[in-house]
């Protein structure tokens, strides 16, 4: 229980920072994708349907609150 709400207040905080902050700052048009990194935690250290039903609801996530394409981001972290 511990795990997941750890990896869920990750989640959140990574989605307020790469939607609100990481555009701002002046990275020269290059911004750090933060959600990839919780992906790649869940893919190394969950090798169960969770983590890549995590990823996948992740990647869900991020295409929600982005305004892009909805499946684009879902598909690219779970696969």
């Amino acid at each position: 229980m511990r795990t997941f709400t750890a990896i869920a207040l990750a989640a959140a905080c990574g989605v307020l920072l790469q939607t609100t902050l990481l555009p701002v700052l002046p990275f020269g048009g290059a911004a750090p994708d933060v959600l990839l990194v919780l992906c790649v935690y869940l893919g190394l250290y969950h090798h169960t349907v969770g983590g890549a039903l995590a990823a996948f609801l992740l990647g869900y996530l991020q295409d929600g609150v982005s305004g892009g394409a909805t499946g684009l981001n879902a598909f690219a972290l779970s696969a």
